[in-house]
C-alpha cells in the first residue's frame, strides 16, 4: 500500500503540465529490468478495459444527449420553442438519420428532421448553394455525401454541388 506521502507526491504530479514526461519517466526508470518490464506489460489489459469503459460511458452520454434532443420535443415541454444552432441539427441528424430522411422514425424524431430541413431550405445557419459553405460542409463537417443525399431526397432532387474553391 502507498504511503500518504507518495499519493501526495503523484497527485501533485499529475496536476502539472508536464504530467506525461513526469509518468514516463517514472515508468522507464521502473522498468530497470526483465519482472518489473512484465509488470507493466501485464497492466496493459488493465489500461485497456478502463480506456474502453471511458468510451462506452462517452458513447452513451452522447446518445443520451440526441435522444435528449429529440425526445423531449414532444414530452414534458411541447410548447418550448427550440433555436438550435445549424452544427448541433446536423450532427444530431447525421448520427440519428444516416440514410438522409426520417423514414420509419417517431414523430418527435420527425419533428427533429423537418427542423433540420426547414434550417436547410430557410438557409439558416447553411446556405447549400454557397461555395464557403459547401467548403465547410467538405473540410470541417466531413460529411459532403451525407448532406447531398439528404439535399437530394428532402428539397431538390436535381441538386448539383456549387462549384468549389477547395477541393471536396
Amino acid at each position: 500500500m502507498l504511503a500518504p506521502t507518495q499519493i501526495s507526491i503523484i497527485n501533485e504530479q499529475l496536476d502539472k503540465e508536464n504530467v506525461h514526461e513526469f509518468v514516463e519517466t517514472l515508468i522507464l526508470a521502473y522498468a530497470s529490468d526483465v519482472k518489473r518490464t512484465s509488470d507493466l506489460l501485464s497492466l496493459i489489459p488493465t489500461l485497456a478495459e478502463k480506456q474502453l469503459h471511458i468510451s462506452n460511458t462517452k458513447i452513451v452520454e452522447y446518445s443520451n444527449t440526441v435522444n435528449l434532443l429529440i425526445g423531449d420535443r414532444n414530452t414534458k415541454r411541447p410548447s418550448k420553442k427550440y433555436n438550435l444552432d445549424f452544427p448541433t441539427l446536423l450532427y444530431t441528424s447525421k448520427v440519428h438519420f444516416p440514410n438522409g430522411n426520417c423514414e420509419g422514425h417517431s414523430s418527435a424524431e420527425k419533428e427533429f428532421f423537418n427542423d433540420f430541413i426547414n434550417a436547410i431550405k430557410n438557409k439558416i445557419g447553411f446556405d447549400y448553394e454557397s461555395v464557403d459553405d459547401w467548403n465547410w460542409i467538405c473540410n470541417i463537417a466531413d460529411c459532403e455525401d451525407w448532406m447531398r443525399a439528404v439535399i437530394r431526397q428532402n428539397i431538390d432532387e436535381m441538386f448539383q454541388d456549387p462549384q468549389f474553391t477547395e477541393g471536396c
